[in-house]
């Protein structure tokens, strides 16, 4: 117990620290007065609790915002300490030795290791799955204890609809989600998921059309917009939503880096792509590029002609023709060249 309590206060210190040092960086970069800066440092500095640090640390954080700005709802506490116990009914052995977690840090479940791991004993005590079923937000406290800036990738997928805010709706306000409410859960949330990544650990976040541009928002103002990565669109593959008449049929993925400085994104590569062609500047496949509607010409959409020369008398090492846009001596027009050359098809193509 007296370790669990000196685990406890060192990890409370540290996100003091941690949410102290970002009020500070606002001071300087003259978003906080001297005095808005002060007065939640100090609340912070006597806070009891990881929960009330990261309030006031809200607070400080909402005091003269500029540009983005929502009202700050925050979780009322109940009072109550929650701990991981483990559920022997949802738990199994995983595959070779059985190992024990810590005492301090319990899980519901605790998955078995992947089957080719089987093969290579280095690996088997080394690599292993937790499943943890419970409320978000007291997951993550309980976290910081063993995985503190160890986590290299977290994937959140927030509530955006109805009736899904589970206890913090219940306690905190009527069980529907404004945007305040939403982005009211969400900070502190951001706030713990930053504290476990690693340096170079990225963070996904699923988020519909509607909120997307908010939670970016967010986004920027806990990990920095500087550490943006992309907003990737994902077409969804279920029914297309209808939202006044115009349909919803993506949603996107945001993507940070705790620090982009830190590492580079290993970008993976794809094994499939195969190129049939080399020249001097590297490897490249071809594509048809010409008009399939016979009833598209240059006659009746001239502004979508574009004339091609071919020089046949300038084949390369791939059997392609010379080609230019402008015609000179040597180069005749393509499109005689295709109805009238001895039946020759002679296709234009782009490189991809």
């Amino acid at each position: 117990m007296q370790n669990i309590q000196s685990d406890h206060k060192t990890i409370l210190d540290e996100l003091k620290e941690e949410q102290i040092a970002k009020i500070k960086q606002r001071h300087r970069d003259k978003i906080l007065e001297k005095e808005n800066a002060e007065f939640p440092t100090k609340l912070i500095e006597n806070a009891e609790s990881k929960e009330s640090v990261l309030k006031l640390s809200a607070l400080g954080m909402s005091l003269k915002r500029t540009g983005f700005h929502f009202d700050v709802r925050l979780e009322k506490s109940d009072g109550t300490i929650k701990y991981f116990v483990k559920n022997e009914e949802l738990s199994f052995e995983p595959l070779g030795e059985a190992r024990e977690l810590p005492k301090r840090v319990m899980t519901e479940a605790e998955t078995k290791q992947s089957p080719f791991l089987a093969q290579k004993p280095t690996l088997k005590q080394r690599i292993t799955h937790t499943l943890i079923i419970d409320d978000n937000y007291p997951t993550l406290l309980n976290l910081l204890i063993n995985y503190k800036r160890k986590v290299k990738v977290i994937y959140i997928d927030p509530p955006c609809g109805k009736d899904v805010l589970g206890e913090f709706a219940e306690t905190n306000y009527d069980n529907a989600i404004t945007r305040d409410n939403f982005l009211s859960m969400l900070y502190p949330r951001l706030c713990l998921a930053k504290t476990l990544l690693q340096d170079d650990g990225v963070i996904f976040c699923s988020i519909d059309d509607r909120n997307q541009v908010y939670v970016r928002g967010l986004f920027d103002e806990v990990f920095g917009d500087g550490n943006f990565v992309v907003c990737y669109p994902i077409a969804t593959n279920h029914s297309v939503r209808n939202y006044g008449g115009i349909p919803i049929a993506h949603e996107y993925v945001l993507i940070y880096q705790k620090d982009v400085k830190s590492d580079e994104l290993n970008l993976l590569t794809n094994e499939n792509k195969n190129f049939t062609f080399c020249d001097e500047n590297g490897n490249f496949n071809l594509m048809e590029l010409r008009n399939r509607n016979g009833k598209v010409n240059s006659k009746n959409r001239p502004n979508l002609y574009y004339p091609f020369y071919v020089n046949l008398n300038n084949q390369d090492e791939n059997d392609l023709y010379e080609v230019s846009l402008t015609q000179h001596n040597g180069f005749f027009l393509f499109d005689y060249l295709y109805n009238f050359t001895d039946n020759q098809s002679i296709n234009i193509f782009a490189f991809c």
